[in-house]
């Protein structure tokens, strides 16, 4: 099996690949930056979640060892160490003494961990709007919008509806669907 790890420092994003014996098939990518805000083992903790809820990592699949992913992610054995130890206490993983850490046993955990992750963003999205005077019709409205334009390559990069000439959604039209109102006065039909 190959594992890719790659390292983001600001300039540049180094990629390593590190081969194991074993028989099941795991794809290994990890990318860690230096520029981000968090924890190296947050990092850890986050991407080792994402294998798990997209499928990539089921359960009881062998996670590489403390000593393997430290070193591969040039990163110290107490920050993986401590990753690890997060998720088991998190009941993500398990650590079998003398065999190693393992995808927990738990069935549905790529969704429960896919739910948990979905209803902490909405949460905070909640949380924010709420602050900045928003009702939750009108959120419900812009994540509707959101969906609507997800095909943009524009959605997904960080730009605002408005940066992208939205300026509303005009409810359901004389042909039953949603049209979206743009700043050049052009609409787009909702599909």
């Amino acid at each position: 099996m190959c594992i890719y790890v790659y390292t983001v420092y600001i300039d540049y994003i180094q990629c390593v690949h590190i081969q194991e014996s074993t028989s099941q098939f795991m794809k290994n990518e990890f990318i860690l930056s230096q520029a981000d805000g968090r924890p190296m083992y947050l990092q850890i903790i986050e991407q080792i979640k994402n294998r798990i809820a997209i499928g990539d990592w089921a359960q009881g699949v062998k996670l590489p060892s403390i000593r393997e992913l430290a070193v591969s992610l040039k990163v110290s054995v107490i920050t993986v160490k401590r990753a690890y130890q997060e998720l088991e206490s998190e009941g993500v993983i398990i650590t079998r003494q003398g065999k190693g850490s393992f995808v927990a046993g738990i069935e549905n955990l790529g969704a429960k961990i896919r739910n948990q992750e979905i209803d902490n963003l909405l949460t905070e999205a909640l949380v924010k709007s709420q602050s900045l005077g928003l009702g939750l019709a009108e959120l419900v409205k812009r994540l509707e919008l959101l969906h609507q334009l997800s095909d943009s390559e524009s959605v997904g990069q960080g730009k605002t509806l408005d940066a992208m000439g939205v300026t509303d959604v005009v409810e359901k039209s004389h042909s039953g669907k949603n049209e979206i109102s743009k700043k050049d006065g052009g609409k787009s039909n909702d599909e």
